[in-house]
C-alpha cells in the first residue's frame, strides 16, 4: 500500500494530465463546437423517395404517350412536360393526364 502511495505521490501530473484529456474530450463529444455538421437536411429520406417514385412514374408515361402522339408539335409539348417533371413530377403528370385527355 505504501509503494502505491508513494507512485502516487512521484506521479500525481500524469493522473491530472489524464483527467483533463478525459474531460476535455467529453466537453466536446457532448457540447461540440457549434458548427452546423450535425444539422438534418431539410428534406427527409421519405419525401425524396416519393419525388423519384413520381419521376419515374411520369417517365413512363410519357413514353406511352410518345408512342402515341403522331406529330411533331406533340413531341414538343411532351418533351416541356418531361422538363417540367425533372422539377415538379405532380405538376408534371397533372399536366401530363390534361394532354391526354384533350389530345388523344
Amino acid at each position: 500500500m505504501t509503494a502505491a502511495w508513494r507512485f502516487i505521490r512521484k506521479y500525481w501530473w500524469i493522473f491530472v494530465a489524464a483527467a483533463s484529456a478525459i474531460g476535455i474530450t467529453l466537453f466536446f463529444l457532448f457540447l461540440g463546437d457549434g458548427s452546423g455538421e450535425q444539422e438534418r437536411p431539410k428534406s427527409d429520406f421519405k419525401a425524396i423517395a416519393d419525388k423519384e417514385v413520381e419521376r419515374i412514374r411520369l417517365e413512363g408515361e410519357i413514353e406511352k404517350a410518345r408512342v402515341s402522339a403522331r406529330a411533331g408539335a406533340r413531341h414538343e409539348e411532351l418533351d416541356a412536360i418531361e422538363e417540367l417533371g425533372k422539377d415538379d413530377p405532380v405538376e408534371a403528370r397533372e399536366r401530363l393526364s390534361t394532354w391526354l385527355n384533350g389530345n388523344l
